[in-house]
Parts: C-alpha cells; structure tokens; sequence
C-alpha cells in the first residue's frame, strides 16, 4: 500500500486505486500512526490528539477506532497495525509513505545543492510536488494547540524549508522566471513568508524590472503594516535599499534551518521497559490544548542506581520523539567532565552553537549566556536530554523555557529540588527480561542452556549494565561455557571484579553514587553489609549506626533475664540523645535513598517501613566495610544485629504460639516500640517478612563461630517454618546450627536442634534417616542429664520404629518412654508417651484400643498445650475414630482443629483437617460434602508433596471414585497410587493400597468374591498385599479401608 499525509489523508491498493477510509479521527489516528511507524505511539498521546477534554469512554473509543481501521485495511495487510503495552505501533514493512519519500528526496537534493550538482532543482521539484495542500488537512485534531497542531507545523516548516531550497536551486541556475512562477504560487498560501517575498524580488531584479521590484517590496510593506501593524524584516529591508541605491545584489546564500539531532546511536538493547517507556513517551508528548504559552515545559526525570539502565532508555526515548520535537534534539553528558562532573556554562556555548549561534556571538558571562540559550529556544519544541546530571543546580539552567518544549534528565539521584517533574525510578529488570537481553546480545541459542542464563541474570542482579558485560564475555570469547561464567560470578567476593569489559565496569559505576555521602551516610553504606539479606526494616539503620559507635570488643546492648533486649533507636527516643542519633541514622538512609543506593519498598504485613538493597550495591558496601573497619568491630556488630533478631523473633514465637515449647529463657516482653509491637502483634505477618533475615542471622552467627547463638534463633523460628511449610529452609538452618557444633557450647542447644531436626525428616516421611537422628537426640539428652529431652528422644525412636514398621520395637520404645515418666513423676510426659502408643495402636489396627490413650492426650493439650500441638492431636484422634465409624465425635473435633488452625495460620494443618473432614463425609455418604472437603485440602498438599502429588490425597480421590461407582476412572488413579507407594518404601501403605487396587480390579473384571474379605483371593495383588500383612503380623483391619470397600 501507499499511503499519504502530505495533504489529505491517504491509502491506495498496490494497483493505485484508493482504499476508503473512515471519519476524520480515525484518518487521524491513521496519520499519527504513519508518522510515527515503527514505533511505539503512546495511547495518551492518541487520546490527547483525538480530544480537547478526553471523555470518560477515550480509550474505549480509541480502541474502535483502530478497531475500524484494522478491518479497512485487514484485506491489504492484516498484521499493519500492532497493539504493543503503553499504546500501538504502525508495522510498514513493504509499504510507502510520502511523507518518507519527501525525506528522501529533500536529503538528496540538499547534498546536490552543497556539491554543486544542477540536478539538486529537479530533485527538490520532486519532493515538492508531493505535496497536495497542508498536511492532515482532512484529520480532525482537538484543538490549537495540541500536539498534532504541532506535528503539522512542523511539517509545514519542512515544506517551506523545500520550497526554499527549490527556488535557491532555480535562481542558481539563472531560471529566474521559474523562480518567480514558483514564488507566486507558494505565497498564495503563506503569504507572511518573507523569504519567498524576497526570492520573488530578487528574480524580479534578476530578469531587469527593478522598478517592478521595487513596487512589490511597497506592496508588501503596506500588507504587512495594514494587517499585521509591523515593518517586514531587516533583510528585506535592505534587500529594497539595494535595489533603489542600483548597486548589483549580492547573490543569495541559503540559508539553512539549523536543526540540531545530537543524540547518541542506539547501540544497545532494550528489554523489558516497555511500560515505562510508554509512560515517558505519553508524559514527554502531553497535551498542551488547556495550557497558556508561559506554561513550563514537560521535565521526566529517570532516577536509579548505576547501571541500571536509564541512559539506555532515555536515548530510546528521545530517539522515537524526534518528530515531535521539531527544532532538534539537545543532548549532554553532564558527568563527563575531567573532574566527573562537566562544566554547565561549556555545555551551554555548545547548545548554543548546535542551534546556529555563531561562536563569536556568544557570551563569556554566565548570566548573559544562560540568557541568550533561553532566548534562543523560546517558542521552539526542542527536547534537551541530559544525562548524569548531579545535581538540580547543574539542570535548571539548561533547562528550556517554552511550552512546546521538554526536557529528559537522568541522575543517581532523586533530584528533588526539581518541583512538578515527572518521576520515575528504574528498577533492575524482571528475571525473564535479564534472561531475554543476555541470549540476545550473547547470542546463545542452546535451549539446555537457559537455566544457566536464569542464574547468570540473578548473579548479575537483573542489573541491566552488568548483563551487558556478562554478555559481552560470553559473545567474544567462544571457550567460555556459560557454566564458567556462572561460577565466577558465583564468587560474591570477586563478582564486581568479574563485572568488568572492555570501558564498561559496574563497580565503577555504582561506585559514583558513593564517593561524595557524607560520613554518617558512607558508614550507614558500609554496615548495611552486615544486614543478613538485602531487604529489612527501619530500625536496622539505626542500630548499625549507634551499636557501631561503641569501641572495639564492649557490650553494645542491654538485656532482660540474661537475653539482649530489642535495639535502641527500636525502642524510640529516651534518655542519652538515644532520638538524636535515631535522627541522624533517618538522615543518613535519606541520603542513600536520594541516591538510590538503598530503596524504601513500603511497609510490610506487619506495618514495619522496609528498604531494599541491589545485590551488586551491597557488594560493594561490603568491601568498602573490609577496606574502613576492623573485622573485630564488624563481626561484634553483626553479632549485635543478630541478637536483636532473636530478642524479636522471642516476642513473635511466644505470640505464635502460645503454650509452645520454648528453649530459651523468657524473650524480651513488648513495649510500645514499633518493631516489638509488629513482633507482638502480627507475629506470623512479621516472621513472613523477616524470613530471609532470620535465616541470615543463623548464617552470621555460624560464620562468626557464635554456635549457641545461631543454635538458638534456628530453634526460635522453626516453628513458623513447620506451620508454613518451609521444610528445605528449616532443615537448612537446623543443619547449618549442628554441623561442627563445639563440645564447649551448651550441648542441651545441640539435643534441640537434634530433636527438631528429627520433625522435618519425619514430615518429610524420610524414615531412613530418623533412627539416627534419633539415636544422636537420645545420647545428647542423656549426656546433660535432661529428663524431658531424654523422653522427647525416647518417643522419638518409638516414631521412627513404627513408621519403619517395627512395630515391636516401637513399642518397647515408647514403655521406656512411659517408665522415664513414672519415674520423674511427670503426668504430662506419662500422657504423651501413651498417645505415642495410642497412635501405633491405631495404625496397627486396634483403633478402639488406641482411642482412651489419645482421648487423655487431647484432653491434657487442651489443659497445657499450645494451639498448634492440640491440634495436631485432634487430628489425630479423628483419624482413629472414623476408622471406628463414629462420625459424628469425629467431624466435632476436626471443627475444632480446623479453628486453632486458622487461629496460627497453619495452612498446612488446615489442609489436613479438610482431608480428615473428607473421611467423615466419606464414611457417611455425603460425597457432595466430602468432595467439597477434598478441594479444599488438595491444592495445599500437593503443592507440599516433593512430586506434585500427595499420595494421601491420591488415596482419598481413589476412595471418592469408587464410592460412587467410578471404578474406570479409579482404575488409572490407584495405579498411580500403589506405584508411588512402591517408590516411597513404605509396606504398610502399600498393603493399603495394593487392596484398593485389588478391589478395582475385582469390580471391572465382575469377579469380586462374595466374601468382603480384600485380602483373601489368588491374583497377584491381593496375594502381595496379604503377604505384607502377615510379614508385618498384621490383621485386615490395619488396611483402614472405608467402609464401601471393607464390606
């Protein structure tokens, strides 16, 4: 297709018939689509050309709009018109556009003109005769003074300068009366143009008629005072004088229009920042209509950390506003200069020449300069981007001053001297992004190697900079595997060194938002090292910056019953200018906050204000640390921090929790500091936030050989970890607080962490692994003389013979259990080690006789337990009562359980009260409700199960097919099933499950025994599944069947 803007708008078919557009704002949308083709149109800026005062329905009838267009043009190029984030885009491909080809020729003509070729007047005749009146003329824009009112200003301007060039070319070549013909006929529609009056002129004096010519100039005078109330120019002036004095006229020197476009070539690329991207477009480009002429001009500043990327984006979109921006495009470096901050009053003289100022009318003061630069681009539309700039006195006076114009800044920091710009802070990219730019400008193809490439993006902190490095390495040097630079950037301490090709380097990057902090900011950067993970709350800073003060080696906190309290400049202001230094560390994070080397995130769950830092930055703060402090003070301070963690973590725990066992002395109690009353308040919000940290802490104290310490704060936050299910982080700190625990520390921490250890490999149903631990549990306990640990230990090898299914031995365990409690005459334990064997009672088979035992152990954890232990315990007894038909006391105790639950946000535990709730309907015959119950538990549990598929689960769907008869739909299920018990190594479960299969089977083959006996019959999987049982000494009932399939 062809189409057409320089005039009427516009689209002919390949054979030159034309298409048949629609109504004026839809040729509109059109024109500012091929204008801008093959880039992003903002929708702002659509819907701000399209309305004066956008209705409430703009972007509704925007989108009919292209809607209509699409289907006009669909037949001749379905794929012309792109919907892209932020607005639309306008693919050509194989299609022309006059407005390009007047370009074109224009360019062309202008270099014949400058070699002297005489060929330059044909070609600008070309260009000219493209045009068929005044552009757009058919669209309807909003008003006068809107955007597209300056879009076809601009290209009017185009056409003049054309013209101009064409009657300069004429003249050149002595064909004066073209010169004048031409002339005539361009002034018809500009007739305030006083070059075309003065080319008319001068071909009338050319051609002999001076007499002629002079009489046009009184003409034209007379015009130009009766209409307009001034004299014509000074050149046309003295173009007259000429001509009445008779000297022969100096020959015309064009004059071109000087248009500067100085912005650096797009050499990179640019992923991910579409939405910001369009959002500067639309805020660069805004509609003007309801502004006077004084009004400021549009400013965007991009603030963010080095390497971020916000050069990149600034020059991409500058480059796509070119059109918009008529008069040129200004472009500084304001970092650049010897000192690394260039001189404003050098970069003004080059603006000023770039704009066609001669060097010699240039001021040498500073004030008269800034005056003449913003006298120059008044009431032009120039957009003047700078980059790096430092601060907002080094901005403001090169800022433009006209309405029509805009400015793009971008600077390390927030700049907020800066009143009414638009802000924006460019974060690092989103991890599929980084993984997108590093195959693209690396050049990797090998699909194997993508998650290699997600590892090297998060190595690189999504940092847009050090992505370009690494991917320059990858691309220049063929021997390194991606694996290889994986690993090297794998080395936090010697990442940054990595991160270096060529010119390009992160560490110096960043390094320049930190040379100029003041003290207490460069050391509040420093210590933030310390911080266990890149994001933490508001009161960290001041803790680093106070507990830091102290001297080498001495105690920095106080404490309460033996445990450090929670940190001053926590606690607030008091006595000591404690609020003092509290405001000189909200100074100092201010000031690393302007310059985005820290990032505030809002507040948490539990209502703390949060901060972030980049990985890279912490990077480099942590060797700025090593370089300034001793290591001594360093790791006392990190020690401190992590004591504060665990004097909160006490607070939340205990408020967790409540009635929980704790293995530490009492925590500090809550006051009305902001951090201890989120502990207290919102304990599981707050533990949810403080994750990453708590864990941290465990690693700090481990690396500073304080065992005891990240012995404790693993035991502290385990039982968040168990109700939310961070099994792998759990096992991780608990492991991490054991290897290499020192024989000198309190040995009862090491038995805890054994005992505890011992509930993740047991939830995790990794029963090979249980004896030992147990086994170690039992010596530790009994090594400090600890009858309660030692009957923890005990229980704790009953569990891991029972689950193992020796069932002899657990009971024999679980006897010593009982007579250690005798023996200490403790009642709570004598109770516990009965449930124990309660429980094994009831997975043997003999639910009536395990249930008294476990009835007295709900009782007892309602009396003394915490919420959590009573209801795992109700749970627990459920299960046997259903296995004994009794529903009803069942679903009443699972009601229960299922609010203490909900009370401690136990999802996981939630999940297990709707599968045993799904037993009960199940056992009634209610399979709406119990398939109600059974989507509620299945999401929870299987995205729990290492396999995606929780067997448990699995069971129970197995169980709902079969109740109602869906035997072929079973069939399938329950040999997943009995495979993935197979796998798991458990007999007793696979006996279970080998007669479910068998009953399956039965029924689809119509050969199921009159007798209900499931283990009895001579196929294959009844006869393995009643070997099991009598392995196992077990009778028929501990298969636990639900009644559909036991009779």
């Amino acid at each position: 297709m062809q189409f057409r803007v320089l005039g009427p708008v516009e689209a002919l078919d390949d054979d030159g018939a034309p298409i048949r557009l629609g109504s004026g704002r839809e040729r509109l949308v059109l024109a500012l689509l091929l204008v801008g083709a093959d880039r992003l149109v903002p929708t702002e800026q659509l819907i701000d050309s399209l309305w004066n005062e956008p209705p409430p329905t703009a972007r509704q009838q925007l989108q009919n709009l292209i809607a209509g267009l699409r289907r006009r043009l669909a037949a001749h190029d379905p794929a012309l018109v792109t919907t892209r984030p932020f607005g639309y885009e306008l693919r050509m491909t194989r299609h022309g556009l006059d407005l390009a080809d007047f370009r074109s020729l224009f360019m062309q003509a202008r270099a014949q003109r400058a070699a002297g070729d005489e060929d330059s007047a044909h070609t600008i005749a070309r260009a000219v005769e493209l045009w068929r009146g005044a552009p757009l003329s058919d669209a309807v824009p909003a008003s006068s003074d809107t955007g597209t009112e300056a879009l076809i200003q601009g290209l009017s301007e185009e056409r003049i300068a054309a013209v101009e060039l064409l009657l300069e070319s004429l003249a050149a070549g002595g064909r004066h009366e073209e010169v004048l013909s031409a002339a005539s006929q361009h002034l018809q529609a500009d007739p305030w143009n006083e070059r075309l009056h003065e080319h008319r002129i001068r071909a009338l004096e050319a051609t002999g008629r001076r007499q002629e010519a002079s009489a046009t100039y009184r003409q034209v005078r007379r015009q130009f005072l009766d209409e307009l109330g001034v004299e014509p120019g000074r050149a046309l002036r003295e173009l007259n004088t000429q001509i009445l004095g008779g000297a022969p006229l100096a020959p015309t020197r064009p004059r071109p229009r000087t248009v500067p476009r100085e912005l650096p070539a797009m050499t990179w690329t640019l992923v991910g920042r579409e939405p910001i991207l369009g959002s500067v477009l639309a805020q660069l480009t805004r509609r003007r209509g309801d502004a006077p002429a004084s009004a400021p001009p549009a400013i965007v500043v991009l603030a963010g950390v080095g390497g971020v990327g916000k050069t990149a984006l600034a020059v991409a979109a500058a480059h796509q506003l070119a059109d918009a921006f008529p008069d040129g495009t200004l472009h500084a470096s304001l970092g650049a200069g010897p000192s690394g901050v260039a001189d404003g009053h050098e970069v003004l003289g080059r603006f000023l020449r770039a704009l066609g100022v001669e060097h010699a009318s240039i001021p040498a003061d500073p004030d008269e300069r800034v005056a003449l630069y913003r006298s120059t681009v008044d009431r032009k539309r120039v957009l003047v981007v700078l980059d790096d700039a430092s601060s907002e006195a080094q901005v403001r006076r090169l800022l433009p001053t006209s309405a029509g114009s805009a400015a793009l800044v971008t600077s390390r920091s927030k700049l907020a001297g800066l009143p009414g710009v638009h802000r924006h802070t460019i974060p690092p990219l989103l991890p599929e992004d980084a993984t997108s730019m590093l195959a693209e400008l690396s050049g990797t193809q090998d699909v194997d190697g993508a998650g290699v490439l997600v590892q090297i993006g998060t190595l690189c902190g999504h940092l847009p900079l050090a992505l370009c490095v690494a991917a320059a390495k990858l691309a220049t040097n063929e021997h390194l595997r991606l694996e290889d630079l994986r690993d090297r950037l794998s080395d936090e301490h010697a990442r940054l060194d990595e991160l270096s090709v060529g010119d390009i380097d992160v560490r110096a990057s960043i390094t320049t938002s930190v040379t100029d902090l003041s003290p207490a900011a460069g050391v509040l950067f420093r210590r933030l090292a310390l911080a266990p993970s890149g994001d933490w709350p508001g009161w960290v800073p001041a803790l680093l910056l106070e507990r830091g003060s102290a001297p080498s080696g001495s105690r920095v906190s106080g404490s309460v019953g033996g445990r450090p309290t929670a940190p001053d400049g926590v606690h607030g202001g008091g006595r000591g200018g404690r609020g003092a230094r509290a405001g000189g560390a909200a100074r100092a994070l201010d000031e690393l906050i302007d310059r985005h080397l820290v990032e505030p995130t809002g507040r948490d769950t539990a209502g703390q204000p949060r901060f972030r830092v980049h990985s890279l930055v912490a990077e480099l703060a942590a060797e700025a640390l090593a370089d300034t402090e001793p290591v001594s003070d360093s790791d006392a301070l990190a020690i401190e921090l992590a004591r504060q963690w665990l004097a909160l973590t006490d607070v939340a725990d205990a408020r967790l929790d409540p009635g929980g066992v704790r293995d530490s002395d009492d925590p500090a109690g809550p006051t009305t500091d902001a951090a201890v009353r989120a502990a207290s308040e919102s304990p599981a919000d707050w533990f949810e936030s403080e994750r990453l940290n708590l864990v941290g802490a465990v690693h700090a104290a481990v690396a500073r050989d304080d065992r005891e310490l990240a012995a404790r704060i693993a035991l502290a936050i385990r039982t968040f970890l168990t109700i939310r299910a961070y099994d792998d982080e759990r096992e991780r700190v608990l492991r991490i607080a054991l290897d290499d625990y020192p024989e000198e520390a309190d040995q009862r921490l090491s038995a805890q962490l054994l005992a505890a250890l011992f509930g993740v490999l047991a939830q995790e149903h990794r029963h090979d692994e249980l004896p030992d631990v147990a086994r170690r549990f039992l010596d530790a306990a009994r090594r400090v003389g600890d009858g309660p640990l030692e009957q923890r230990a005990l229980s704790q090898l009953g569990w891991a013979a029972m689950v193992r299914r020796d069932f002899a031995a657990s009971l024999g365990w679980y006897e010593q259990a009982a007579e250690l409690a005798v023996a200490r005459d403790d009642r709570a334990a004598r109770t516990t080690a009965d449930a124990h064997r309660g429980v094994l009672l009831r997975n043997m088979g003999l639910p009536a006789e395990g249930d008294p035992l476990l009835a007295a152990m709900v009782a007892e954890s309602r009396e003394l337990g915490s919420r959590r232990s009573t209801c795992i315990w109700l749970v627990t007894r459920a299960e046997g009562l259903v296995d004994l038909d009794l529903f009803d006391e069942a679903q009443a105790l699972l009601d229960e359980a299922l609010a203490l639950a909900r009370e401690v946000r136990d999802d996981l535990g939630e999940a297990h009260c709707h599968l045993a709730l799904a037993r009960v309907h199940l056992g009634r015959g209610a399979l709406v409700d119990a398939t109600t119950e059974y989507e509620s538990a299945r999401p929870r549990l299987d995205a729990h199960a290492r396999s995606g598929e929780d067997l448990d689960v699995l069971r129970l769907r197995v169980d709902l097919d079969t109740a109602a008869g869906r035997w072929h739909d079973a069939r399938p299920r329950v040999e997943r099933l009995v495979a993935g018990r197979r796998a798991a190594g458990d007999p007793l479960e696979l006996a279970c499950d080998l007669a479910r299969e068998a009953r399956c089977a039965a029924h689809l083959d119509a050969a199921e025994p009159a007798d209900g006996d499931p283990a009895s019959g001579d196929d294959p999987t009844r006869t393995e599944c009643r070997a099991i049982l009598e392995r196992l000494d077990l009778e028929p009932g501990a298969l636990r069947l639900p009644a559909h399939l036991r009779h």
